[in-house]
């Protein structure tokens, strides 16, 4: 069963939700954008969430769908329903600030079970398997895996400044509409976020050092 912003799915809505005009009216008014960077990524999430939702129903009608994966396997997006929201919320109220194209950007994803980069040149000591990743009936091809450093911008120490987060594996996707990391996969290696301040850092050090996911 999958947690989901009752901004984005109504049919996830609790009884007696109402949602926040102004908040309601930003979603309104950027699904109605047809070439902005931040209304292409709520629609990709839309589209994520739906395959997924189609993806849970098929999987609880058949055990075979977890056994038949030598070389495809489930992209299951499990997150929690109020941090999935406010990352989806950030994303509508940025949208007004920022016109800038997402290719170039690295976001922070919450859902992502795999870190995802749409550049091959992002990636060292990159690995030659081919996989399929399986979102509903959509699939997706990745490449890799592969080593990629990302640079955090401020706030940050001098020493992450200069040598960056190591991530360790990173798959590449040919014309993914951005980079994403998983937070997940943070999380596992000790990289925590503070969700307030959009702020991460390694659990143990208080982010002195580089760290790796």
């Amino acid at each position: 069963m999958y947690d989901i912003c009752p901004y984005v799915n109504p049919e996830k809505r609790p009884p007696g939700w109402k949602p926040d005009p102004e908040i309601q009216k930003k979603f309104d008014e950027l699904r109605k954008k047809k070439n902005h960077p931040k209304a292409e990524k709520l629609r990709w999430i839309e589209k994520i969430l739906k395959a997924a939702n189609a993806s849970s129903t098929k999987a609880s009608n058949s055990e075979d769908t977890k056994k038949n994966g030598a070389k495809e396997e489930q992209a299951n997006l499990v997150f929690d329903s109020d941090e999935f929201c406010g990352s989806v919320i950030d994303t509508v109220m940025s949208a007004a600030a920022s016109t800038g194209d997402l290719k170039h950007e690295f976001v922070l994803d919450s859902g992502a079970t795999v870190h995802i980069t749409n550049d091959r040149s992002n990636l060292t000591n990159m690995g030659t398997q081919t996989r399929v990743l399986l979102v509903g009936n959509d699939k997706i091809v990745v490449h890799g895996p592969g080593e990629m450093r990302i640079f955090p911008t401020a706030p940050t120490n001098s020493m992450v400044k200069e040598k960056g987060i190591r991530i360790l594996e990173a798959w590449f996707v040919e014309g993914m509409h951005t980079n994403i990391i998983s937070l997940s996969k943070l999380r596992k290696h000790g990289i925590v976020e503070r969700v307030s301040s959009q702020f991460i850092r390694e659990k143990d050090t208080e982010g002195h050092g580089t760290g790796m996911a």
